[in-house]
């Protein structure tokens, strides 16, 4: 059967009227690609109450180092302390009540020898601590102490405690240190991650502002 002109143009009508209803009804509703699943983090995120513990210079002349790396090393929570545990290579407690201490394993060095005391740590609170050292003729008293500012919230820092003009320290030998790591504040967290002892004479600092002789 022949089409007709009139037939065939109004077919062709039809064909073009259909293709312009499914252009418009495809930009209506574009097709949205399939995405992956984005994977669930499998650890856990880190909260401000942990600080993040980095790697420590070894320019130091260490006479004597507790390092926290697998347990207390021998400290002992004394007084109004919650029990040290270690956690990550970081000695950590809080306190409990009026006089928190943390005493040492015996220790023996001559104070000459230990001109620095070097405390990494952080407290969940601007505090104060106080280093005490005890001898084979006297015990722990504030007349060998050693005041310092915890001056960071939550925060690590180094404390340097220079010793050589504290009167009692260089002529002493030392059989033990305790550590006040906070003011009588009750509920204060605290992290050591590392507790040095230092001589400072041996390393030479010259003009140039470098570190020789290590």
């Amino acid at each position: 059967m022949k089409l007709t002109v009139k037939l065939s143009i109004f077919l062709l009508g039809v064909v073009i009227l259909v293709g312009g209803a499914l252009m418009y009804v495809r930009a209506e509703n574009p097709i949205t690609p399939e995405t992956p699943e984005t994977p669930q983090a499998t650890s856990a995120p880190m909260t401000s109450a942990t600080p993040m513990k980095t790697v420590k210079s070894e320019d130091d002349t260490i006479v004597f180092a507790f390092e926290f790396n697998a347990d207390t090393e021998g400290w002992t929570a004394d007084s109004d302390l919650d029990p040290l545990r270690v956690i990550d290579g970081v000695l950590r407690s809080k306190s409990t009540g009026d006089t928190p201490y943390l005493v040492s394993a015996p220790v023996d060095f001559a104070g000459r020898d230990v001109t620095t005391i070097k405390i990494r740590m952080w407290a969940s609170e601007r505090t104060q601590a106080q280093l005490f050292w005890r001898t084979s003729d006297s015990e722990f008293s504030d007349a060998q102490s050693y005041q310092f500012d915890i001056n960071s919230r939550g925060g690590w820092q180094v404390y340097n405690l220079d010793l050589t003009s504290t009167p009692g320290w260089s002529d002493a030998v030392i059989n033990g240190l305790r550590l006040k790591p906070l003011t009588s504040d009750d509920g204060i967290d605290f992290g050591i991650d590392y507790i040095h002892g230092i001589d400072g004479s041996a390393v030479v600092i010259p003009a140039c502002g470098c570190k020789t002789n290590f």
